[in-house]
């Protein structure tokens, strides 16, 4: 009896505890949003990409070898303007593009100093000058007075001596009369009498050294402005402004003549044992279908004439200038030699490098087979095949 009710009060502990338990965790998830339901995520199915060929078609006709380069659009004549002396400018002659003509005053330095200078050595320029003419008049009287006394004494001499009986004593008192005129017309030949009419030769110093003076004053002046050296069209440059320094020889502007114009370039060694002054080109406009037609002109020395680092290239008709732009870039293209009737493909489309070139052949069943090839000439779009290939074939490209 007592075995039964053991095992019964064991029963109703279990329950209870099982009840405990469902009540715990039940109160535990009060409150507690419940997880919303993903729908599972559809992954897309990895697919293997598809590479797709270019095929080129050896093709038959004219290949042509080509130099090709970039060439810059400059002024081919031109000049810097500069003052020979620093300072402040003061006056600005023309405006900003104007055509001028050689010899035009372009611009001036603040100068007055030199204005002054250059008049104080004009004045000592004339009075030494007026003082010379002054002094060379009076040695013109002196020199004519003493030819005259001279003359006059050689007279009284022999009037003297055509007398009956003459008196030597009398004799050689003429005799020396005339010997004291000679020798006063040669102390003015010697310059050595005393007096304004015997200062010609310190008056001429005078008037030189004046003159020195007054050159450089001019000189100074001239070096404080501007002319134009040639015919052209005045460019300014941001430091051509009024009342702004300057030093000496420091550029402000430049002339240029806008009827001239060069195409040069700077060429590897390669491509310049490639062309030949005279060689004709074809020169292709940026950003137009325009091509003009032109000529190498020189090339640097030792390949050419030129006396630049430069290829100067020249165009053929001097009005086709008008379609170029200073400052732009063109392409200039030279053919080295034609190849008519030959096979070809497009360069991208042969492999290899020097004398191992191949290409890739597409077989009708898809596959393809490298053949090795020979090429000829080439250029940036077409290579010529000179054996490996035939006609028609269909080749993958890189």
């Amino acid at each position: 009896m007592n075995h039964i009710v053991l095992r019964r009060a064991r029963r109703a502990d279990i329950v209870v505890l099982f009840l405990l338990i469902i009540f715990l965790t039940a109160g535990c998830n009060i409150g507690r949003r419940s997880a919303p339901v993903v729908d599972e995520f559809a992954l897309p199915a990895m697919q293997t990409p598809v590479l797709e060929r270019t095929l080129y078609t050896v093709a038959r006709g004219e290949v042509q070898e080509t130099v090709e380069f970039e060439a810059q659009v400059s002024l081919n004549i031109d000049q810097d303007l500069f003052f020979n002396t620093a300072g402040r400018i003061r006056t600005i002659h023309v405006e900003n593009g104007d055509a001028v003509q050689e010899g035009d005053l372009i611009a001036e330095l603040d100068t007055r100093d030199l204005d002054f200078d250059l008049r104080q050595a004009q004045l000592n320029y004339d009075l030494a000058q007026e003082r010379l003419t002054d002094a060379r008049t009076a040695a013109d009287f002196s020199r004519r007075e003493a030819e005259l006394n001279l003359a006059v004494a050689q007279l009284q001499l022999e009037a003297y001596e055509e007398r009956g009986a003459p008196q030597e004593q009398e004799v050689e008192i003429r005799k020396r009369q005339v010997e004291e005129a000679e020798l006063a017309l040669e102390r003015l030949d010697a310059d050595l009498s005393v007096g304004s009419a015997t200062d010609v030769r310190r008056l001429e110093t005078d008037v030189a050294l004046a003159e020195l003076t007054l050159e450089r004053s001019a000189a100074k002046l001239s070096d404080a402005q501007i002319v134009a050296p040639m015919d052209g069209e005045i460019q300014f440059y941001p430091e051509l402004e009024a009342g702004r320094g300057t030093a000496a020889y420091a550029t402000v502007a430049r002339v240029v003549d806008p009827t001239s114009m060069a195409i040069t370039a700077n060429l590897v060694r390669e491509d310049m044992l490639k062309l030949q002054e005279g060689m004709p080109v074809s020169i292709s406009l940026p950003d137009s279908s325009l091509v003009l037609a032109g000529v190498i002109q020189s090339l640097p020395q030792p390949f050419g004439t030129g006396v630049d680092a430069a290829t100067v290239i020249a165009l053929q008709d001097a009005n086709d200038a008008d379609l170029l732009r200073i400052g732009s870039s063109v392409n200039v293209a030279a053919v080295l030699q034609t190849k008519e009737n030959a096979l070809w493909l497009p360069g991208n489309a042969v492999r290899g490098f020097g004398n191992s070139r191949f290409v890739l052949v597409q077989e009708v069943s898809g596959s393809t087979t490298e053949v090795p090839v020979t090429v000829g000439v080439s250029n940036g779009e077409q290579t010529e095949i000179v054996e490996g290939l035939l006609e028609g074939m269909q080749i993958v490209g890189q």
